[in-house]
């Protein structure tokens, strides 16, 4: 495998509230969740979402849309989910 083929991104417990380091337990949000695509900015915009986040709200997402540089609309986006 080509190993700049696919891209990876992990978010196992992530923190939602009190950053960086949160105050208790409660601010931890556990997603046990893997993502991995061969766009990066697919896979960031898929994670978003996952995450709560509107990624129109992220400005280098708006900017490697208008250079096309990967898919930002989740429409375009196919998506498998396996469960572990």
């Amino acid at each position: 495998m080509n190993p700049g083929l696919f891209k990876n991104q992990g978010a196992y417990r992530i923190l939602k509230n009190n950053g960086p380091k949160g105050n208790s337990e409660n601010d931890v949000e556990l997603k046990k969740s893997l993502f991995i695509a061969k766009d990066m900015l697919a896979m960031d915009v898929y994670a978003c979402n996952v995450f709560g986040l509107n990624p129109d709200n992220i400005t280098h997402f708006q900017l490697a849309k208008e250079k096309n540089i990967g898919k930002s609309d989740l429409k375009e986006i196919r998506v498998k989910e396996v469960v572990l």
